[in-house]
Parts: structure tokens; sequence; C-alpha cells
């Protein structure tokens, strides 16, 4: 018979292929990291749920899932996670208690009336269209890491582009989420799949834009600071 969950399950490290022991998540741990708005530890909770893969039985992984995806307002996954938890443990009385909580947050946010698409951003976005200079600036960046010039971005130049914005690594998830919501071709970022991820993301949050754009060299009138696009 193998090991609980509880035990410390054995699990295979899918790149070395060698077995590995994992422990327990540290869920405080998350949720502090959560509440600094380390915004790589949100992805990998939302769309990596690493706790509940290796830790199945777990409801805390479960609930600690849910707990975020209420924060950033992901209803609907939030509920669809604590449906998987009620199957894990029917008896949890801390499961109805979450769920009334997203279904009441679900239904102030219906009550506040439904919320604008494609609002004006000074510069950026105007009568919910990219404005001229922002596309201008977007199609530059891209052609920059865009090193084959053959209109896609490579793992390596998409890892470059990552590398300047973010200051480490690009992991495989990140890759993942962006080649399943944004254009591509044959795998690859496309430059309409750049410039819908800033569409996007600039209409979720436009603080987030704004400071990739100072690392890549703008400033708050999209005029270049260095030379690195010559």
């Amino acid at each position: 018979m193998g090991a609980t969950p509880q035990q410390s399950p054995v699990v295979t490290d899918t790149e070395s292929g060698e077995l590995e022991a994992s422990e327990e998540p540290d869920f405080e741990s998350i949720l502090t990291k959560f509440e600094r708005g380390d915004s790589k530890m949100i992805f990998e909770i939302t769309h990596q749920p690493t706790a509940i893969v290796l830790h199945p039985s777990n409801i805390d992984a479960y609930l600690g899932k849910a707990y975020v995806l209420g924060l950033i307002e992901d209803f609907d996954g939030a509920r669809r996670t604590l449906e998987h938890a009620e199957i894990v443990s029917p008896q949890d009385t801390r499961i109805k208690e979450m769920m009334d909580g997203i279904e009441e947050s679900m239904q102030e946010e219906e009550d506040d009336g439904p919320t604008v698409e494609g609002k004006d951003v000074p510069l950026l976005i105007e009568n919910g269209v990219m404005t001229k200079q922002f596309y201008e600036v977007l199609v530059k960046i891209f052609s920059h890491y865009d090193r084959d010039a053959d209109g896609v971005w490579s793992d390596r130049e998409l890892a470059d582009f990552y590398m300047a914005v973010n200051g480490e690594e690009i992991d495989q998830g990140t890759i993942q989420f962006l080649r399943s919501h944004f254009d591509c071709k044959r795998g690859k970022l496309t430059e309409t799949g750049f410039l819908e991820f800033y569409t996007s993301q600039t209409d979720g949050g436009v603080d987030e834009t704004w400071k990739d754009l100072m690392k890549l060299g703008f400033d708050d009138h999209l005029r270049e600071v260095d030379d690195r696009y010559k």
C-alpha cells in the first residue's frame, strides 16, 4: 500500500525522472506572499496547484487555492475548487462556510452592476482601443526581442523578454499560459499575441503595464529613455 498524502508521498520529478519526497505546503507563507503582492506566487497557486497535485487528499490545499481565487475575484474558479474539496472531505464545515462567502461576494458583484470593458487609460487606451503611440511602442519591443525577425518569439526570445521585465527566468507554466490564452503560431507567441496580452493586462491593471514599460526603457510619456532600441 502506498503512503498517504500526510506521510509525504513519493512523486516523480518530470525533468530528471528521479523520485523525491514532497513536503506539506505552508499556506500561511503562501497567503503572506499573496498579501505582499507576489504575482508569481498568485500565478503558481491559481494556475499550477502543485499542493493539490502532490496532496490530493489534503483539504487545506483546496481551501488555500479557493481562498486566493476568491481574493482575486475569480469566484467561478473558487467555487469549482470548493466543489472538488467537498468530494475529498464532505464533512468539513469550512467548505460550506467558504462557499457561502463566495456566493455572497458573487451576489454583491452582480448588485454593483456590470463592469465596463475597454476603459480608457491615458496614453494607452482611448475609446476602448489601444492608442497608436502605445501600439508602436509594443511593436518596437516585440521586434527588439524577435532576434531572428521571423514574426514569432522562440522560447529563448520570450525568456529574454521575461528576464528584462521580471528579473528572473520564465517558468514553463507561464509559457503554457501565454500559449493557451494569446495568439501563437507553431506554439510560439506572435506579435498579435503580444499585443493581446498587453491589452488584457492594461485593462485589468494599468500599474503593472507601466512597471513593465519603465523596465523596458520607456518613461511615463512613452518616450525612450535609453538607446537599446536604436
